[in-house]
């Protein structure tokens, strides 16, 4: 498994935005093009740097990659279905997670929100109370890395947030997911990150915070 980390920042000039769109699958390229609002852009412009940094370290070329949808809208490459991406962004952050098994990742900006009232809405009873036991502060951020958890998983399921937020997560200084599957948090400073799969995990993420002729390969 890999997993990548590009910020907005490598693609902030014109000149870099325009050299990383080129880089990227046409299918992300018509992706970032969709998009009105810049920031929207970099930040759909970094998950398909994200990408192909991980396609770049076990050997694929991503630029050359149809990139097929299935019934789920889940992209999946055409000439290597044996591989699994997910792709998420946040923020000022694109992440993705590759794996020879289906995986998920979900990346979120921590912000101030009212947690428990969104907690009662959309997490289980269990998790709500566990959620009522943190200081606000504690709350704020677990109520994030609940969130994050919830979506990996159904990601790595293949179903995403079509799949409602109902998957159960163990609460606690670990969070659990339901077999077969395993969690796994990165750090990240001021985000959530959590990747879901069954393989071993790496033990950092790729990261990239400026622009790097790496991203172009």
């Amino acid at each position: 498994m890999v997993i990548a980390a590009v910020h907005t920042d490598a693609v902030r000039a014109a000149s870099q935005f325009e050299a990383c769109l080129a880089a990227v699958s046409a299918d992300r390229r018509s992706r970032v093009r969709s998009l009105v609002h810049e920031d929207d852009r970099r930040r759909s412009l970094c998950a398909g740097l994200a990408l192909k940094v991980c396609l770049n370290t076990v050997s694929l070329c991503e630029a050359a990659e149809p990139i097929v949808r299935d019934e789920h809208g889940c992209p999946r490459l055409r000439l290597h279905p044996e591989w699994h991406f997910s792709l998420s962004h946040s923020g000022e952050w694109g992440v993705c997670a590759l794996a020879e098994s289906p995986v998920g990742i979900d990346v979120e900006r921590q912000r101030a929100v009212q947690a428990e009232r969104l907690a009662e809405r959309y997490f289980s009873p269990q998790e709500v109370t566990w959620l009522k036991t943190l200081t606000e502060s504690e709350r704020q951020q677990a109520f994030f890395r609940l969130w994050t958890a919830k979506e990996s998983v159904l990601k790595a399921q293949g179903v995403g947030l079509s799949g409602g937020l109902s998957v159960p997560i163990g609460c606690g200084d670990t969070l659990l997911a339901p077999s077969p599957w395993q969690l796994r948090e990165y750090s990240l400073p001021g985000y959530a990150v959590t990747v879901c799969g069954t393989e071993v995990f790496p033990q950092e993420l790729l990261t990239f915070s400026s622009f790097d002729s790496a991203l172009l390969r």
